[in-house]
């Protein structure tokens, strides 16, 4: 559907000069939205939301109260106002039209991601420039990488490193029980990283140590639930902020894991009996609860299921696609914590199609888009800026036609996207 004449309008009143031009922070109301605030809660129909400079400045009924003066007011009616949605899971490699990926990702109202592959002299100046303006694109927060023998065989960690041995780079390091934790981790930190990824072929004792000092440095620890050879609950006592991949917690309980994680992705996975286990029966209920006692997040990433795949899975990895899904629902049932990951390359559109599949997996409509908003901010660590539409945060939004409480899809819908108090009106042709 294009963006109706009168909207198009509307959304152009709002376009603002340079900053160096201004005199005052601009301000914005849109009125007559249907506010989803992010936290889970009922939709609020008929809301005035407004934005003074990069802030959320005030919500209230629409006509309960007078605007500021000189404040940009439009009327908003039949759309739907969010909080900017966070993919927690994103590559910068291998895509190589890093900036138009980023753009078309703003476009579809991501206003923040997570990368969890990292070559940080590319990630750390992209997220300058996105700070800045001078690109168009999400806020950037990057990892660094740490595994043991054999997990920089991944082509992306191999790519990241270029110009330096593999597995000596600051932010993707190949670590072992010899060498120096705190050393490893304060070169990672020095990256500008916000976490460090704990990837592949690691001990339950080193992910220990690891997760222990990077939270003592002040970084959030970020890991897989299949590190092999340690399990998803090993990642879980170690404190970990948050597990990535849904499939990989059918690793727990299992005393025939392997030591590496090529092996593990390569044989051993693709040999389990998916169909035949119970993600709702021991040992998984115990895990779930672990998750949920130390406010452990999930980040199931169905989009590297199988989910974008243009033709039949193998039976074994839709058996595991599946497999994922049920496990989602039941630590979601059980109260654990989901967040909204893609494990895709920029792509632009994945986002929605992770929320459609969350839903499917048994989360709410409103469960999926927390999941992707204030549960994402929770695993960056900047929930108290970002996540939610309330007074006092930045003002990262987005504008969508429809209700997507009542039909996820309309996630999709976007119209507008405000990212730090700017309006950034999508082109019909990024619709």
């Amino acid at each position: 559907m294009r963006l109706s004449a009168l909207l198009a309008a509307s959304l152009a009143l709002f376009a603002q000069p340079p900053a160096a031009a201004q005199t005052a922070p601009p301000v914005m109301a849109f009125e007559n939205v249907t506010l989803i605030d992010g936290t889970g809660s009922a939709p609020q129909p008929g809301r005035t939301v407004v934005v003074r400079g990069d802030r959320i400045a005030d919500i209230f009924e629409t006509g309960a109260r007078e605007l500021p003066q000189g404040t940009l007011a439009r009327d908003f009616s039949g759309h739907t106002l969010m909080p900017g949605l966070i993919d927690g899971h994103v590559h910068m490699i291998p895509a190589a039209d890093r900036e138009s990926r980023l753009r078309a990702l703003l476009h579809s109202g991501v206003t923040s991601v997570r990368e969890l592959v990292s070559d940080t002299r590319i990630s750390s100046e992209l997220a300058r420039r996105a700070a800045s303006g001078e690109i168009e694109s999400p806020a950037i927060y990057y990892s660094a990488l740490f595994g043991g023998g054999g997990a920089g065989e991944d082509p992306r960690s191999q790519r990241s490193q270029r110009g330096m041995e593999p597995g000596t780079a600051p932010w993707s390091r190949r670590v072992t029980a010899g060498d120096d934790i705190v050393r490893v981790v304060s070169e990672a930190r020095a990256t500008g990283a916000t976490g460090v990824k704990l990837y592949g072929s690691l001990d339950a004792d080193l992910v220990a140590a690891l997760t222990e000092e990077a939270h003592r440095q002040g970084l959030l620890v970020w890991a897989h639930t299949a590190i092999f050879p340690a399990r998803a609950g090993d990642a879980v006592r170690a404190g970990a902020d948050s597990i990535i991949h849904a499939k990989g917690l059918i690793t727990e309980g299992r005393t025939d894991v392997p030591d590496t994680f090529a092996e593990g992705t390569g044989v051993w996975l693709p040999a389990r009996d998916f169909a035949g286990t119970d993600p709702e029966a021991p040992p998984f209920p115990e895990l779930y609860r672990e998750m949920v006692r130390r406010g452990t997040i999930l980040e199931p990433a169905h989009m590297a299921d199988g989910d974008l795949a243009r033709q039949p899975l193998p039976e074994w990895r839709a058996a595991m696609r599946e497999w994922a899904c049920r496990a989602t629902g039941a630590a979601h049932r059980a109260g654990v914590t989901i967040s909204a990951g893609t494990d895709t390359a920029l792509r632009a559109g994945a986002l929605h199609r992770e929320l459609a599949r969350l839903v499917e997996c048994g989360l709410s409509p409103l469960d999926a888009i927390r999941a992707a908003t204030l549960n994402n901010a929770r695993a960056l660590g900047i929930e108290e800026t970002h996540g939610t539409v309330e007074v006092g945060k930045i003002a990262d939004l987005v504008l969508v036609a429809g209700n997507p409480a009542e039909r996820i899809g309309d996630s999709a819908n976007v119209r507008a996207v405000i990212r730090s108090g700017r309006v950034i009106e999508v082109p019909a042709e990024a619709r």
